[in-house]
């Protein structure tokens, strides 16, 4: 794992593409606000034909989902990138580039997550990727959240299992506001020393 993460960190670094794109938030067209999310197109007889989308996160890298990398790889299809908005499947310019599809890619979607090269290096902006370790990160606060949890007195495995029904997760708990949480049937009291305590 931290290979491929070396791997795509190394190739992001040395990749990326751009244009004026039209994206679409909470179904509503939001204007250039994304001109970094873009249409991954392949060459078929009849032209380029939309295949997947994805986002410029280097001047040659553009990240997309392996699934779709893949069906590329396995057709043998010449593979490119357009940020126009207006008619992606007839676009006035593609960039065109190479596939590098995660080699621990596993259908249907297990490790889902390659980039195309692009041929020529394109001026930003990029999409900003976390930083490596985030999510391991994310995960060991979640743990301590839960261990926070176990040590409030009056928050038993009961009470705890409906907490996390309700909620989800130990953050979702901690931002709910208390009469959220006393509608579960938590005294209003213990809902208090439980935010207190998370």
């Amino acid at each position: 794992m931290k290979k491929l993460t070396a791997l795509a960190v190394a190739i992001v670094a040395a990749l990326s593409v751009v244009g004026a794109a039209l994206a679409i938030t909470n179904g509503e067209l939001d204007g250039n606000a994304h001109p970094n999310v873009g249409a991954f197109l392949v060459q078929r007889p009849t032209g380029w034909s939309v295949l997947c989308t994805g986002s410029l996160v280097a001047p040659r890298v553009f990240l997309t989902a392996s699934h779709c990398t893949s069906f590329a790889d396995e057709q043998g299809l010449t593979v490119g990138v357009t940020f126009q908005s207006t008619d992606s499947e007839h676009p006035a310019t593609v960039l065109t580039g190479h596939t590098a599809t995660n080699p621990l890619y596993h259908a249907p979607y297990a490790h889902d997550v390659s980039v195309i090269v692009l041929d020529q290096a394109q001026p930003g902006p990029y999409v900003p990727l976390p930083r490596v370790g985030l999510l391991d990160d994310l995960k060991k606060t979640n743990a301590q959240l839960q261990k926070t949890l176990d040590s409030v007195e009056g928050i038993g495995p009961a009470r705890k299992r409906a907490l996390l029904r309700h909620f989800g997760s130990v953050q979702a708990i901690r931002e709910a506001p208390v009469e959220e949480i006393v509608k579960l049937g938590v005294p209003e009291r213990l809902a208090k020393r439980l935010k207190e305590t998370l």
